[in-house]
């Protein structure tokens, strides 16, 4: 039967972003000089396309989590509270998290470390000479790919303290909102959305310590987020809680998915030349154009987070079994792929094929695998429901709560 309380056009952007991270993730043996940092996978056959692949999903795709959890964050304390709220977000956000890493991180790095040890022929001298990024606490507390949860807990302690402090004190008569939903409307009638919300991370892009040439900075390690992943990131999320104020407005988003896509292309474009690109991994922008880098690769985030909401609004908003499917099974997908992502390429790194064969190979049999163990053990179990699945009630995945899924998965 249709779902009338399910948010189609999101599940399709979700399921698009989640698993275009596992692709991301499969890019990262063909990528020249990533060993310089360390990494230990490294893929006899190397690529000059992929690094531009990674860099344009790279670009997108956490902008897009976080602009959707927002999203739904906000009717989601409205409708159930502030307790509620937190108990909510505790069992789908912070329970995914803790559980995935106890069981997520020993695994990914056994196979890091099995890979380092293929590359070196089992010496352990070797081993640390050529691949010191494999050594546990190397950097910090390893938060592998689920640094997305704890920062997303994070965003929701800022919104729940900024919001209490608006209400009972700082603006009780709710000016500051209505201002800031005039200012969007304003902005949305002449198309100049991606320029307010790609100043604030221009800036922390161009000022901050953290200024790699390929844009907004992982929290992969550490309990203290890069300050221009806070500032980008944070800057998504309170978009979103904004947007859903004025639902109204994802419709021109809808209309205009062609001219931000065709101006983030340009733009993405730009700022790949305008560094040289592709750098060595951890390569600091030239000096000479970091202001300008900033303010270019800022835009080309946001035009192509638009591009990617927008084509989903435009293309996906009817009902898809196809699509349903796959945006109830994306969140398991992502949460358990990279051990398994990174064993595959560690089989076949060595063998004597073009990446152009591997590639596709290596995705084909991934999200098979993937998609396999999801129908078998998630799909019709208790986990279909915690991850906001196929056991989830239509009321709990409507409105106010899609980013069960979207904002504890990406």
């Amino acid at each position: 039967m249709p779902d009338p309380g399910r948010n189609h056009a999101f599940d399709a952007v979700r399921a698009f972003a989640l698993t275009a991270g596992v692709v991301l993730h499969g890019t990262m043996s063909f990528l020249p000089n990533l060993t310089s940092l360390g990494w230990p996978i490294a893929d006899r056959s190397q690529s000059e396309v992929l690094p531009a692949v990674f860099y344009a999903i790279h670009a997108f795709r956490m902008h897009a989590f976080f602009l959707i959890a927002g999203f739904f964050a906000r009717p989601l304390l409205h409708r159930r509270g502030t307790s509620g709220f937190l108990r909510d977000r505790t069992r789908r956000v912070l329970a995914p998290f803790v559980a995935g890493w106890v069981i997520l991180l020993p695994l990914t790095g056994l196979v890091l470390l099995w890979a380092a040890l293929k590359t070196s022929g089992g010496d352990l001298e070797s081993l640390k000479r050529a691949h010191p990024g494999v050594r546990p606490g190397s950097g910090g507390l390893p938060l592998i790919h689920l640094w997305f949860l704890y920062d997303l807990s994070l965003f929701y302690g800022v919104a729940l303290a900024s919001r209490e402090a608006l209400r009972r004190w700082l603006d009780p008569r709710g000016t500051l909102p209505a201002a800031a939903d005039r200012v969007l409307r304003s902005l949305s009638a002449i198309q100049a959305l991606p320029l307010l919300l790609a100043v604030p991370m221009g800036a922390a892009l161009a000022f901050t310590a953290n200024r790699g040439w390929l844009g907004v900075p992982m929290h992969l390690s550490g309990l203290k987020p890069p300050p221009a992943a806070l500032v980008a990131y944070g800057t998504a999320f309170a978009a979103g809680w904004f947007l859903n104020r004025q639902p109204e407005l994802l419709a021109s988003l809808a209309r205009r998915w062609a001219f931000h896509a065709v101006l983030a292309a340009a733009l993405l474009a730009l700022a790949w030349r305008m560094v040289g690109a592709p750098l060595p991994f951890g390569a600091p922008v030239p000096a000479a154009v970091r202001l300008p880098y900033a303010v270019v690769y800022a835009l080309a985030a946001w035009t192509s987070t638009f591009a990617v909401l927008g084509a989903g609004l435009k293309f996906a908003a009817a009902e898809s079994p196809v699509r349903r499917y796959l945006a109830d099974a994306s969140y398991w997908i992502y949460l358990v792929h990279l051990p398994l992502v990174f064993g595959l390429q560690t089989l076949v790194m060595h063998l004597d094929l073009p990446w152009t064969l591997k590639f596709p190979l290596l995705l084909g049999v991934a999200f098979a695998l993937l998609l396999g163990s999801y129908h078998v053990l998630v799909r019709r179990t208790f986990l279909a429901a915690w991850l906001g699945g196929r056991g989830t009630p239509a009321a709990a995945v409507s409105g106010a709560a899609m980013a069960e899924a979207p904002d504890a998965g990406a």
